[in-house]
């Protein structure tokens, strides 16, 4: 083959080579981010402290078929996406103090990939309630705090989940002095304002 043909076959695969580099480069989602919020924001009771200290906290990323049907059971929803670890920034926070102060404290975050989400949960690691003046480590049947409720992560936009705790509601009591945790809870999505 002479060196001209080598030269006009090479510019022919120059660009071809080219396009082909183009057409494969992968397009990356766009981002948004999720934050995490607690509060109390109930009446009043004897309990004067009850400090949950959570280890993880994650969101349930829905699978494509999940984004087009929406009634889903818990089931299918658990079985198809997948779970997305938050960063914990306040790993432990004090209903009552929340309660008393009207606040809200961020408790984890995280920049994900948009799109549609199905559920959150916090995995509890101790609960220690104050009651009457005694400080006692409290057990929490489950473990874990689960809500099942959709919602959307807009790109460059920031969606907050808000838990709000019942106190009240919250502690019991048994007949040998045991204290019980059941978490009480309401999830509030706010998503960015269009």
């Amino acid at each position: 083959m002479s060196k001209f043909k080598r030269y006009l076959m090479l510019l022919a695969i120059v660009p071809l080579l080219g396009f082909m580099a183009a057409s494969c480069a992968l397009t990356v989602p766009p981002t948004g981010t999720v934050e995490v919020h607690v509060t109390d924001p109930g009446h009043s009771s004897n309990v004067t402290s009850i400090n949950i200290t959570a280890s993880a906290a994650e969101i349930h990323k829905a699978g494509s078929e999940q984004e087009q049907e929406q009634n889903q059971s818990e089931e299918q929803q658990i079985g198809e996406g997948e779970w997305i670890s938050l960063n914990i920034t306040n790993s432990s926070f004090d209903l009552i103090a929340l309660r008393e102060g009207g606040l809200e404290q961020l408790l984890a975050e995280g920049n994900v990939t948009a799109g549609h989400y199905t559920q959150i949960r916090l995995t509890i690691e101790k609960v220690e309630v104050t009651l009457n003046g005694e400080t006692k480590n409290a057990m929490v049947p489950s473990g874990e705090l689960k809500f099942v409720r959709p919602f959307d992560i807009v790109g460059g936009q920031t969606t907050i989940l808000t838990l709000d705790f019942d106190a009240d509601q919250l502690v019991t009591v048994t007949g040998d002095g045991e204290v019980l945790v059941r978490p009480v809870a309401t999830l509030n999505v706010t998503m960015p304002s269009e």
